[in-house]
């Protein structure tokens, strides 16, 4: 049953089969009749659902939640009225929660440009139930100005961003699978290269191509690091390059690696033209660069790469059997600018908690990073502890109550050194966590400026699989200076950092 004014009723039903405008539900008005006063002549509409119920809900420019429907309270296992003037930190895990309700403050955000994993662009979100388990959704957020003569005014005078507007929320179920579907693509990968499967839950967007349109396609039409390898390098035995990587995988696990994806990679036409532009014979090595400097570099998008051998864990079940063969691998390809990592730090700045994520970031695994001190992956300063990340070392307490003490820390920059052996730059911004009687931080660590792939990786790292690191690791000296790679094939100058091959090993 919904009351309402005449002037009103004309937008929300003048059909007997309708949509609601504040929940966008197809509604069947059953009945409308008079009621109310003299003065304010109200319309009673008796109306009922024609499909499941859809969670919706609205907050403030406060962050704070004004209205829910049964069906989202049902979803996240609350009351109805429990959801009332619930924060939104309160329904969103650290450090997404902190962070996320500043954001809902500066209402101009909400129309700026996005960032590609952010909630608004409609991307699976974890939101914490009653019980602090994760329940994975989908939001359409747009903005809804309350109907008042004020608001009115207001609005259709272009002032649609002011204190009273509300954002309309509506929740769609999703999942965990979905989360990293939307983050990632998992291919099979045959011994020679070709690409048997994609996994089909991974948007076109994500690379600019349909998952569908991936098999059949060759790892190096893709890849940045295998097209240099089997164009560049004129070389073909892609399947020393898969096992160098999966013994690398083997022998070091979580390693990945940064590479540069898009169907664009495969242009070699293009790159060809601007050396037939040249008179003069084009070497290997300046092929390389033309390809590093050529429009088809600037199409890929940073990515990480990690390659696994087939498990249930990995691929479907039903592929297992039909893809036993030897040499048969799993590519997966992660979005960099798609990806947040978040570690929790104690005393000391000791890593006592690392999502998989900030691994992925710095190529190596997060379990392995446990225990250690954040200095030992990013350059900090000496010395730095827990109020050096929240900007409050040195300052005097206050009389301030702790509930508006200070919960964010300024983003700071650090760099570290990616398995890669090439620098990786990071920010990362600390938050209070709730409930810490030590207090604890909670990070949010994301990759800036994200690189490609590594000049020569495949050739290093099949050198190092078949033990021709030692010839290679004299000819390089075992240093890398002014981003000069010293390498078997020559002295080749980039614009990026190279691979060490006296380092490879490390790896």
């Amino acid at each position: 049953m919904c009351l309402m004014t005449k002037a009103r009723l004309h937008y929300v039903c003048n059909i007997a089969n309708c949509t609601c405008i504040s929940c966008k539900q197809h509604v069947l008005v059953d009945c409308v009749s008079d009621a109310g006063t003299e003065e304010q002549r109200i319309l009673v509409v008796e109306m009922r659902l024609l499909g499941e119920a859809v969670a919706m809900g609205s907050f403030d420019h406060k962050g704070r939640c004004v209205y829910a429907n049964r069906a989202l309270a049902t979803m996240l296992g609350y009351k109805t009225t429990a959801l009332h003037f619930k924060d939104i930190s309160q329904l969103l895990p650290q450090p997404y929660g902190v962070l996320h309700l500043k954001w809902v403050q500066d209402a101009d955000s909400m129309v700026a440009k996005q960032t590609p994993a952010s909630c608004r662009n409609s991307m699976t979100t974890a939101l914490l139930n009653s019980n602090g388990i994760a329940t994975y959704v989908k939001m359409k957020i747009t903005p809804h100005v309350p109907v008042a003569a004020q608001c009115l005014a207001d609005f259709y005078a272009g002032n649609q961003n002011g204190a009273d507007t509300i954002w309309a929320v509506r929740f769609e179920r999703s999942s965990r699978t979905q989360l990293l579907d939307e983050r990632r693509v998992v291919l099979l990968v045959s011994s020679d290269g070709s690409i048997t499967w994609a996994s089909p839950g991974t948007p076109g967007s994500l690379f600019a191509v349909q998952p569908t349109d991936l098999v059949g396609m060759h790892l190096s039409n893709l890849v940045d690091v295998f097209h240099d390898y089997c164009t560049v390098a004129n070389g073909s035995d892609i399947t020393a390059a898969l096992a160098a990587l999966l013994n690398c995988t083997a022998s070091k696990p979580g390693i990945t690696w940064r590479v540069g994806v898009s169907t664009a990679v495969s242009g070699k036409q293009e790159v060809q033209q601007e050396a037939n532009g040249n008179t003069t014979v084009v070497t290997g090595s300046q092929m390389r660069i033309l390809l590093r400097n050529s429009s088809v570099r600037s199409k890929l998008k940073p990515a990480i790469m990690v390659v696994a051998a087939l498990s249930e864990d990995n691929v479907p079940e039903e592929l297992l059997a039909a893809n036993s063969e030897v040499g048969a691998v799993v590519v997966e390809l992660w979005r960099t600018d798609m990806l947040l990592g978040v570690a929790e730090v104690a005393e000391g700045c000791t890593l006592v908690r690392v999502e998989p994520t900030v691994g992925l970031l710095l190529g190596t695994s997060h379990i392995g990073m446990l225990n250690t001190t954040l200095n030992k992956w990013l350059r900090l300063a000496d010395g730095t502890e827990l109020g050096d990340l929240m900007g409050t070392k040195g300052q005097k307490k206050g009389g301030l109550k702790s509930s508006r003490a200070q919960k964010i820390g300024p983003c700071k920059q650090a760099s570290g050194m990616h398995a890669d052996r090439r620098p990786v730059a990071m920010t990362l911004q600390a938050t209070v966590k709730d409930d810490s009687h030590d207090g604890r931080l909670v990070l949010a660590i994301k990759a800036v400026k994200p690189l490609m792939g590594a000049p020569n990786l495949l050739a290093a790292l099949i050198a190092a699989d078949m033990g021709g690191v030692s010839q290679a690791g004299n000819q390089a000296g075992g240093t890398m200076v002014d981003g000069i790679e010293h390498s078997a094939v020559g002295l080749v100058r980039e614009s990026v950092p190279g691979l060490n091959l006296g380092q490879v090993r490390l790896i």
